[in-house]
């Protein structure tokens, strides 16, 4: 009998972003920080409390300054993705920001969930273009019908069995 081992591979931690995440539109940076700020989940823990320093979010960002991840931090909040509160110590000194990281989106939201949800979304926004691009396209066209005739229409005429076309751009034809 012939036997078949097999080994798990070497296996890394990783972190993934929700799809409703990448898919909200919100920025490319915005979405690092929320991967960051995910990777610093505890699973053991059991809670969604993070609090990287804005120092550190910044430097795996690339940026120098700690500031610069401000805006990003404010889309995730504006998306309800994050929730960013302040714990003090007993002297009343500020202590750095608490990150409460969400993984599902939260109730009421409008924005695709999944890929196959997005794609289904697009397909019906590229048919709706384009349903409204030939309507404009055939009602431009009728109009532009109508006004070709109604602007040249009492200009064309008979002289001595030729058609003439009088215009101010067209010299007058007779044979």
């Amino acid at each position: 009998d012939e036997y078949l081992e097999i080994a798990a591979g070497r296996r890394a931690p990783f972190t993934q972003l929700g799809d409703w995440v990448a898919l909200s539109g919100v920025s490319p940076q915005a979405q690092a920080i929320y991967w960051h700020l995910s990777m610093h989940l505890n699973q053991q823990r059991g809670d969604f409390e993070v609090w990287p320093t804005r120092a550190t979010l910044a430097r795996w960002c690339g940026y120098s300054r700690e500031q610069s991840v401000d805006r990003y931090l404010d889309e995730l909040v504006e998306l309800n993705a994050i929730e960013v509160y302040q714990r003090r110590y007993g002297t009343g000194m500020r202590r750095r920001n608490v990150y409460v990281v969400h993984q599902q989106p939260p109730e009421g939201y409008t924005g695709p969930r999944s890929l196959q949800e997005w794609y289904a979304r697009e397909r019906a926004r590229v048919a709706e273009s384009s349903a409204q691009s030939s309507a404009q396209s055939s009602a431009s066209s009728a109009q532009s019908s109508a006004e070709f005739g109604s602007e040249f229409g009492s200009e064309f005429g008979k002289s001595a069995g030729h058609t003439v076309m009088r215009s101010s751009a067209c010299r007058e034809v007779r044979s």
